[in-house]
C-alpha cells in the first residue's frame, strides 16, 4: 500500500505545481510545492522499510485469454533501494532548480515528478 502513497504524493504534487502554474502565474510558490511534494514522497520511501515483504496484488483484467495475469507490486529491500534512489534524484534536481538560469519552470517540475511516479512503479512491479 505505500507503494500507491508515494506515486500518489508524488502525482498530487506534479498536479498541484502543474494547476499553480496555469492559474496563479506570477505566483511563485510552485517550487515550494515541487520540494514539499518530494520531500514528502522520499519520507514516504523510509517508511516502506517497516514492512521490506510487501505485496500488492490488483484485480485481474479482462478477457482473461489477453492478461493471464493481474499487476503486482512489490516493496522487498531491492525495490525500495531503486525507489529510494530515484526519489532522490528527483529532489535533487528539485533542489538545484534555484541556481540554474531559467528558474521558474513550472512545467518541468511537474513532469520531473510525474516520470518519478512512473519510475517508482516500474522498480517496484514484480510481473516478469
Amino acid at each position: 500500500m505505500f507503494v500507491f502513497v508515494t506515486v500518489g504524493i508524488l502525482l498530487f504534487a506534479a498536479a498541484a505545481v502543474l494547476l499553480s502554474w496555469i492559474f496563479l502565474p506570477a505566483h511563485r510558490a510552485a517550487w515550494l510545492i515541487a520540494v514539499g511534494g518530494g520531500t514528502l514522497a522520499l519520507i514516504s520511501v523510509f517508511i516502506w522499510l517497516a514492512n521490506p515483504s510487501a505485496q500488492i496484488q490488483l484485480p485481474a483484467w479482462q478477457p482473461a485469454a489477453l492478461f493471464g495475469q493481474s499487476l503486482t507490486f512489490t516493496s522487498d529491500l531491492f525495490a525500495s533501494a531503486f525507489a529510494l534512489s530515484i526519489v532522490a534524484l528527483s529532489l535533487s534536481i528539485l533542489f538545484t532548480a534555484v541556481v540554474r538560469d531559467n528558474f521558474f519552470n513550472p512545467l518541468a517540475w511537474s513532469g520531473n515528478l510525474a516520470l518519478t511516479a512512473l519510475g517508482v512503479l516500474a522498480v517496484t512491479a514484480d510481473n516478469l
